[in-house]
């Protein structure tokens, strides 16, 4: 599975279920794996003499901002409608009652931070026997190593985080993730309140497997999150990564070429063509060839096996070297064909080479790879089998630098596409 994204709502919907429900539609939008809310009981929050330069901040935001546990649970509907999971931070087992019987809505909590060491919390959301998340920030070693022991590997996730808000870019500590894996043992997270959303590509290119980060609808808008928070674009680019983590990251094993890489170096690459025309059996030299494009011979890694050796038949002024210069070229085999037929297998053929290649492999489907050159040009319809089934694949250029696209807002590129486009239609 892809690492979950989180969308954080935090106090960044200023106290408007509006807000938070745009909020929530803009993540999943973004194809965010799930929201999260915060809630704190207001009365059991702050102590009475709590008269810190920061206490003060934080109690006027947090209470600018609640939110009521039935606006939540009314938000978790809204989300679920949108096909997103819905999870809440509780501070203390007197939030959760707020809640009552509605707590069972969320399909995960998290702990958080400031929260690490509240056993009556942990204990009081282990009972409801779901996902859960919880972060490490502002704690020793000591404190993370006890305070894991206590919990369920199969149902709790530990996430990496920085306790800064922001966190700048030298200080994410990401090297963590790894550390906090084999403290773990199993799938570890990690909670971004980072300058820069990219950080978390880093964090999940080092294994983790939740990303949890606050969304905003403007970075600057006042209020003590939006700055460490990510906007809905960065949010849908955020999720593309996550969804491709696992293919971007393959590849540790010997190297294979991929399709567009075979294509371009026959496009942009070179291989030998004859200088001199080469009878029969006379021997092949470096002197009666050249390197030229395309590739579509054999390339100068490949010929040095093949020199000194005599041609098996008559090579062509400008011809390209290939195999079949120094082999025989065997029929296939009559089991190959049959089976290509019986799986209604259809080679890609062009224009030039249909007649050799049905010739060649006579399996009744053939499709044609179409170039915009093709299709601008008189088409020879004479090697078309009247018993054959044919299938035609639209040029993806309409001129060397423009792609087909019909709808594009560039005039002359549209205007090519619909041309291109109709001319494939009579063809077919």
């Amino acid at each position: 599975m892809h690492p979950r994204i989180i969308a954080e709502l935090g106090i960044n919907h200023n106290g408007s279920e509006d807000v938070a429900r745009t909020l929530i539609d803009a993540a999943a939008q973004a194809r965010a794996w799930g929201i999260k809310f915060q809630y704190r009981n207001l009365g059991n929050t702050y102590a009475a003499d709590a008269r810190q330069i920061g206490d003060e901040i934080l109690q006027k935001e947090i209470v600018r901002n609640y939110l009521t546990p039935q606006q939540i649970v009314k938000l978790c509907r809204h989300a679920h409608n949108l096909g997103i999971k819905a999870g809440i931070s509780f501070f203390t087992p007197e939030d959760i009652d707020d809640f009552r019987a509605d707590a069972n809505i969320f399909e995960f909590f998290k702990v958080p931070s400031v929260e690490f060491t509240n056993s009556a919390l942990i204990e009081r959301l282990e009972s409801f026997g779901k996902f859960g998340i919880i972060s490490t920030g502002a704690y020793t070693e000591a404190v993370v190593t006890k305070t894991l022991k206590r919990l369920n590997r199969e149902r709790w996730t530990p996430l990496h985080c920085v306790s800064n808000y922001p966190v700048s870019i030298a200080s994410p500590k990401l090297g963590y993730i790894k550390h906090l894996h084999r403290l773990w043992g199993a799938p570890v997270g990690y909670s971004s309140h980072d300058d820069h959303w990219e950080t978390c590509l880093l964090a999940m290119q080092l294994g983790a497997s939740v990303i949890e980060r606050h969304i905003t609808l403007d970075k600057s808008a006042e209020g003590l999150d939006h700055s460490s928070s990510s906007t809905p674009d960065e949010f849908e680019r955020l999720s593309v990564f996550a969804e491709n983590i696992e293919l971007q990251l393959a590849g540790d094993g010997p190297r294979i070429p991929n399709q567009g890489e075979l294509l371009n170096l026959q496009n942009l690459g070179r291989s030998f063509y004859t200088s001199v025309e080469i009878p029969e059996g006379q021997i092949v030299t470096t002197d009666k060839l050249s390197l030229r494009t395309p590739r579509t011979g054999l390339g100068q890694e490949e010929i040095d096996s093949y020199l000194g050796q005599p041609a098996v038949r008559q090579v062509k002024l400008g011809e390209v070297i290939d195999r079949s210069v120094f082999e025989p070229s065997l029929p296939p085999d009559e089991s190959v064909i049959e089976f290509a037929r019986a799986k209604k297998l259809s080679l890609p053929v062009r224009f030039h080479d249909l007649a050799s290649l049905e010739k060649r492999f006579p399996i009744g489907r053939y499709e044609f790879h179409l170039s915009f050159g093709d299709v601008e040009s008189p088409i020879d319809t004479s090697p078309i089998n009247p018993n054959n089934r044919y299938s035609l694949h639209l040029p993806d250029y309409v001129s060397p630098t423009l792609l087909m696209d019909p709808f594009s807002p560039n005039e002359d590129q549209r205007r090519a596409s619909t041309r291109i486009l109709d001319k494939t239609g009579e063809f077919a």
